[in-house]
């Protein structure tokens, strides 16, 4: 990109905007070619048959609710968007949702970090089939080397959860779901090849019977081409990245009509780290790090009369970190974090339109290396109750009581308000409370650690306006959201130890449009403004952009070739201290054909511009990166 272009913070969004112009001229010409085509063979072909706000959403209740009861803020990527933008990892799917910002520190394989509406990555709960996978060492999940082969949907929910799901969810909850079987058997294997190094495989297969079904995947990466420090700052030190997805789902049908669903991930990668100078991030040979992590999660549903449900979940998320550098040995690690967790719930309709959910949960977190071997327990009691009135409107509320062996117990609620008011218009909003309890470093990392931490808090709202239009098939919303977060842990120079001294305040705005064009031709649109402030100082949150643009656009025609375009633009935003951060644009894409026979060929093209703009200042954002790849399918 020209530096003039880079330069101006304003020019991101005009760059987005032309995209969004030239996507639309592209899809509206796609959707009279389509509509010309089928003329012959009926006005029933010519549109799809769902609309694009039809969809269920899991993670939004205490129970699967349809769209258009949910009040809260969601976004939903389903098997067939992730299938078609074959991105390399979640984290570049999370890239286009609303009020999301996916930070990289360096090339493929480097710490990767989601913040969600302007909050920390510590207060974005992530959940693996049910399971929290946070480190409880730092808070925040490391999304470097999470794969998408045998996920079947992610959502992407906004705003303070924790009356659902405690700790952690002060921001916000990313939900995986793994992908389950179906009837007789499916499967598909892939290989490809491209620039800096690159070769991947991936493969997965699913299958069953009348009461049974299964699904596994595995998949592997390989990138050896790039220097995790700045390449621009003169680093030329290749760092070779390395990893390995296994996954695997099976269900059961017992009893007639329970279910039990068991669900197992493991990955396995090796990067090789650069080493931080005067200047910032400097090549260093022999620093290296390994990752193996394993969550197993069973999930037991079984409704005991007409009216009542229980469940019962089980899991555990293992991770192991080994780092080595010969050189600094001060830059070892060792460290072995074990969650294992239990849940259950039972769900009760109360009255007519009127369900209750109540349940208890415990949970065990433990975190083991040379600087500590420390455990801690959680307990939980809930309830929520969700109300339909004509309808029209549905209302949940709900609350939370945690209780940590350590800081104590916290209690936190939530309300959320859907509103149909008729001419596709719909009103939502939530209100609510979260809190993210102290981390084992922030408690007990030796010459920093403070037992007598309190959690960090926050209370936040949002209301929005949903417009349903063109028979359904293009939805906008509009939603304001603002969030003041209190009992921030920081460094304090008084006390040289860590303290619950800071706080913050942010607010902004999402807008997005959702539009099935023609028939295998959809079109994703947002823009979210953050407006964030650390009150203590009145400046900006760090890597927080105060602009950020996105657009998704996929296209399925009638025809051998499928064509996935992902555009991010980023504008205003500035690294820890103030100083300021340069814009940057990322597009995405893949296309693919249909050789016959089974056999498919595609194109990924990552960065596709090739704008070198660091997401994470003094390390390396690569330039384009394009690999082919080969498919068959059976």
């Amino acid at each position: 990109m020209p530096e003039a272009f880079r330069s101006s913070p304003h020019r991101a969004g005009l760059h987005a905007a032309a995209l969004l112009v030239a996507a639309f001229s592209f899809v509206t010409s796609v959707q009279a070619q389509t509509a010309s085509s089928s003329l012959d063979e009926g006005d029933d072909e010519a549109r799809p048959s769902a609309t694009v706000s039809d969809e269920i959403v899991v993670s939004a209740a205490r129970d699967a609710l349809p769209r258009r009861q949910v009040g809260s803020s969601v976004t939903v990527l389903e098997r067939a968007e992730i299938e078609a933008r074959r991105g390399a990892t979640v984290a570049d799917l999370l890239r286009t949702v609303p009020g999301v910002e996916v930070v990289r520190g360096g090339p493929p394989g480097a710490a990767t970090s989601v913040f969600l509406r302007g909050t920390n990555s510590s207060h974005a709960l992530v959940l693996i089939d049910g399971m929290r996978v946070n480190s409880p060492s730092v808070g925040s999940f490391d999304w470097a080397d999470l794969t998408p082969e045998n996920v079947e949907r992610i959502e992407v929910l906004r705003g303070a959860q924790s009356a659902l799901y405690g700790s952690e969810a002060l921001g916000g909850v990313i939900s995986i779901f793994t992908r389950g079987g179906g009837d007789g058997l499916h499967g598909d294997v892939s290989v490809e090849a491209g620039n800096e190094k690159q070769s991947r495989f991936a493969t997965s297969w699913r299958g069953g019977g009348a009461r049974w079904d299964w699904s596994l995947a595995a998949a592997g990466r390989r990138v050896d081409g790039l220097s995790a420090a700045s390449e621009a700052a003169g680093n030329r030190e290749e760092d070779p990245y390395e990893t390995l997805n296994l996954s695997a789902r099976f269900g059961t049908a017992f009893a007639g009509d329970g279910r039990a669903d068991l669900s197992l991930r493991w990955l396995d990668s090796e990067t090789a780290l650069d080493g931080f100078g005067l200047a910032g991030p400097i090549d260093d040979p022999d620093y290296t790090q390994d990752r193996r992590a394993a969550v197993v999660s069973l999930h037991v549903e079984k409704p005991v009369t007409e009216g009542w449900t229980q469940h019962l979940r089980l899991g555990t998320a293992r991770e192991s970190l080994t780092a080595r550098d010969p050189g600094s040995p001060f830059l070892d690690l060792d460290l072995d974090t074990v969650v294992t967790d239990v849940v259950l719930q039972s769900d009760v309709g109360v009255a007519a339109g009127q369900q209750l959910s109540i349940g208890y949960g415990y949970e065990n977190r433990r975190a083991d290396s040379a600087s500590l071997d420390e455990s801690v327990d959680v307990q939980s009691l809930f309830f929520e109750h969700r109300a339909s009135f004509g309808d029209r409107l549905f209302l949940t509320a709900g609350a939370r009581w945690d209780d940590h062996s350590v800081f104590g117990s916290e209690t936190t609620w939530r309300g959320t308000a859907s509103w149909l008011l008729g001419s596709g218009l719909r009103l939502h909003g939530s209100l609510g409370t979260g809190f993210k309890a102290p981390t084992f470093n922030e408690l007990f990392f030796p010459g920093f650690g403070n037992p007598d931490l309190a959690a960090e808090t926050s209370r936040s709202w949002d209301l929005g306006l949903e417009a349903s239009f063109a028979g359904g098939l293009a939805v906008a919303d509009l939603t304001w959201f603002d969030n003041d977060v209190d009992n921030l842990i920081g460094f304090d120079f008084v006390t040289f130890r860590a303290e619950n001294i800071a706080a913050a305040s942010i607010r902004g705005a999402e807008a997005q449009l959702t539009w099935s064009v023609a028939p295998g031709a959809e079109l994703r649109a947002s823009y979210t403004w953050t407006d964030s402030e650390d009150r203590a100082t009145g400046e900006a949150l760090p890597r927080r952009p105060r602009q950020r643009y996105t657009l998704s656009l996929l296209l399925d025609p009638q025809g051998p070739w499928d064509v996935s375009l992902s555009a991010v633009a980023v504008a205003d935003r500035v690294d820890t201290g103030g100083a300021p951060l340069a814009d940057y644009q990322r597009v995405d894409l893949t296309a693919g054909y249909d050789l016959g026979r089974r056999w498919s060929a595609y194109l990924r093209v990552e960065n596709l511009f090739g704008d070198e703009s660091a997401e994470l200042a003094g390390y390396t954002t690569p330039g384009a990166l394009g690999s082919v790849g080969l498919k068959y399918r059976l």
